[in-house]
């Protein structure tokens, strides 16, 4: 179902992509699936984005970061990150992208062992 939702997407059919995106979330929680309800998170958090709800957008990709750190999937965690960084920059709360220095190390994430990123946490 997830495919097929973010198949959806690509073809503009955004309430098709979120009723299809929705019943796999719902079908990964009932299997207890950790990597599959980050990515129906994701897909669900990048359908917000080109709806243009970022506050509903900033919700799903932090939720689906939260989980693909904790379970070490750098892939999905980079690709969060990148969308995440779409945020417009003058919103209040979301991830930087640059600092007045121009500096990007200021993401609020540990991309690292569990042990080396326990006193850092997503915001």
């Amino acid at each position: 179902m997830a495919g097929l939702g973010e198949l959806a997407i690509r073809q503009g059919a955004f309430d098709q992509a979120h009723t299809l995106l929705e019943q796999s979330l719902d079908l990964r929680q009932e299997l207890g699936d950790r990597w599959g309800i980050a990515a129906s998170l994701g897909s669900l958090g990048w359908l917000a984005l080109l709806q243009r709800d970022f506050t509903r957008m900033t919700d799903l990709l932090r939720r689906s970061l939260a989980i693909r750190l904790e379970i070490g999937e750098l892939g999905g965690t980079a690709w969060s990150l990148e969308k995440l960084a779409r945020l417009p920059a003058s919103r209040p709360g979301t991830f930087p992208t640059r600092t007045a220095s121009g500096d990007i190390n200021a993401l609020p994430v540990c991309l690292g062992p569990p042990r080396l990123c326990a006193s850092r946490s997503i915001r």
